[in-house]
């Protein structure tokens, strides 16, 4: 199923749906012009039975791309719909200044597993400085 929808900033989406046998969307897919595109939401989401989002993409002119967030969650789907995975990106470069910019949570616990910290796709180190050749 697909339908359009209009923004806040006058921008005319497509929205393309999976819906399930109870009728609510599992899945949305929002386009503008052939791309894939939202300003101010996910462009494109996945949910689980209950309705909890399992996983989120925030897209721009087709590229992964959010201000102030990650542009990719991944939530888990044992407990509590808590975040396994958070990668933060600008303009579809991995990007973040004031924190790690890829996060790793245990699955059942929720607790950080890992920390990268990068800037426009460098790796950086724990300083923030960029690694040696």
């Amino acid at each position: 199923m697909n339908e359009i929808k209009e923004d806040d900033y006058d921008i005319k989406y497509e929205v393309y749906m999976h819906i399930n046998d109870d009728g609510n969307a599992s899945s949305e897919l929002w386009t503008h012009d052939g791309l894939t595109h939202r300003i101010g939401g996910p462009a494109y989401f996945e949910r689980d039975e209950n309705g909890g989002v399992l996983y989120e993409e925030w897209r721009q002119n087709g590229v992964e791309h959010r201000i102030g967030g990650p542009a990719v969650t991944s939530r888990s789907t044992a407990i509590n719909n808590h975040v396994v995975y958070e990668c933060w990106m600008q303009r579809g470069h991995v990007h973040r200044t004031d924190g790690p910019a890829i996060i790793h949570y245990d699955h059942m616990t929720g607790k950080v597993t890992k920390q990268e910290w990068v800037d426009n796709s460098a790796a950086l180190d724990i300083a923030g400085n960029e690694p040696a050749p």
